[in-house]
C-alpha cells in the first residue's frame, strides 16, 4: 500500500468516526429528552422504574458504540447494537410498555421516528441491521 493510499484510508476512517460520533451524540441527546418526557408521563412507580432502567441500558449501549473507533470494532459490540435496535423497535410497537407510553406522549411517534432514523444512519457503519 502506498503512503497516499494509507493516508486516504486513514482519512476515510476518521471521517466515518466523526460522523458516527455526531450521530451517537445526537441520538444520546434525543434519548435523554425522551427519557425525561416519558418519566414525566408515567404515573405508575413500577412502570417508571422499568422504563428508566431500560433507557439506562440503551444509554450504556450507545456509549459502547460511541467508544469504538472502527467499524470492525463496532461489529464486536453485538450486545450493544442489538439492545439499541430492540429499543427502537419497541418504541414503534404499541403492545410494549415503551410503545404504549410513546403513544400517549405528545409527539411520541416523532421521538420514535427520529431515533429510528438516527439508528438507521449508524447501523451500516456498525454492521447492524436497519429498522423500518
Amino acid at each position: 500500500m502506498s503512503q497516499n493510499q494509507h493516508v486516504e484510508q486513514k482519512s476515510d476512517i476518521n471521517i466515518s468516526i466523526e460522523i458516527k460520533n455526531e450521530i451517537v451524540n445526537e441520538m444520546s441527546g434525543r434519548l435523554e429528552n425522551l427519557k425525561e418526557d416519558l418519566l414525566d408521563e408515567i404515573e405508575d412507580g413500577k412502570e417508571k422504574a422499568q422504563v428508566s432502567k431500560e433507557i439506562g441500558k440503551v444509554e450504556q449501549a450507545l456509549a459502547e458504540i460511541g467508544a469504538v473507533s472502527t467499524p470492525e470494532e463496532a461489529r464486536t459490540k453485538t450486545g450493544a447494537s442489538t439492545r439499541i435496535k430492540k429499543f427502537v423497535e419497541k418504541l414503534k410497537d404499541s403492545t410494549t410498555t415503551l410503545g404504549k407510553v410513546i403513544g400517549a406522549l405528545e409527539d411520541g411517534m416523532g421521538y420514535a421516528q427520529d431515533l429510528a432514523a438516527l439508528y438507521n444512519k449508524i447501523a451500516p457503519w456498525a454492521g447492524m441491521p436497519s429498522v423500518p
